[in-house]
């Protein structure tokens, strides 16, 4: 495992994937931090917006091209052949996948204070941030985070198509599967099959990924670990049943 690990962290360094996907964050990072309008918002409204999907698209983006370029050009099988168990390469393709929402995260929240500290509408009072939410907060995010980009690996792992992963990355992030599902709940509740107070968005990872902040009630913070928790297990399940029974 540990080999198989150290082979995946040098090729991710030695990867044009990563580099784009940096670049990509920082200019995404500086731009909405720059150009955006900070009249009159709190402190906790502007460190909280690094909760933008933006550095999560990215991470799942270059996720889905990694696997699916190892498929591709021989080298899982060739990894395979070697390490002698399918799931070595499974948890270091997760692994390597977690530290590109990592690097993702680190490079948007350093470029956006970045932005925001030298843009003259914005106000960025450092001293009166709580730490500790900061740090929770970010947590939650990158617990979000692995459940969506573990859902675009297992997708990238059964299409073995980049732009089928991809497009999956996308519309995720962006809110498509949300307003689909949001519209979906609309239908139903028109046609009286399921109550007015159910929402099937309550039950979609990416609601709590966007919505929450660090005044966010027990119920609902809790409510995001356990969604996020549950589309973790599940991908990462139904991945190691599809590396262990699928050809390679």
């Amino acid at each position: 495992m540990l080999n198989v690990l150290r082979s995946d962290i040098y090729r991710l360094f030695h990867r044009i994937t990563l580099y784009i996907m940096l670049i990509c964050t920082v200019v995404f990072a500086f731009f909405v931090g720059f150009f955006g309008s900070f009249d009159d918002t709190t402190t906790d409204t502007i460190i909280t917006s690094i909760g933008s999907l933006l550095p999560l698209l990215c991470a799942t983006i270059a996720t889905s091209a990694i696997i699916t370029a190892e498929y591709k050009n021989g080298y899982i099988k060739n990894t395979v052949s070697v390490a002698g168990n399918r799931l070595y390469v499974y948890f270091s393709k997760l692994i390597i996948s977690a530290l590109l929402l990592i690097f993702a995260i680190i490079s948007f929240l350093d470029i956006y204070l970045l932005a925001v500290i030298i843009n003259p509408k914005a106000t960025l009072l450092v001293l009166n941030l709580d730490m500790a939410s900061v740090f929770a907060y970010l947590g939650f995010q990158f617990l979000s985070g692995m459940a969506i980009i573990s859902l675009v690996l297992l997708v990238a792992m059964l299409s073995r198509s980049n732009a089928i992963g991809c497009l999956t990355a996308f519309a995720i992030c962006v809110g498509i599967i949300n307003s689909s599902i949001n519209l979906l709940s609309y239908l139903l509740k028109a046609k009286e099959i399921i109550p007015e107070n159910v929402e099937l968005t309550d039950y979609l990872v990416t609601t709590y990924t966007t919505q929450i902040n660090f005044y966010s009630g027990s119920d609902f913070v809790t409510k995001g670990v356990i969604v996020s928790l549950v589309y973790l297990v599940i991908s990462v399940a139904l991945s190691m049943l599809v590396i262990k029974k699928r050809d390679i």
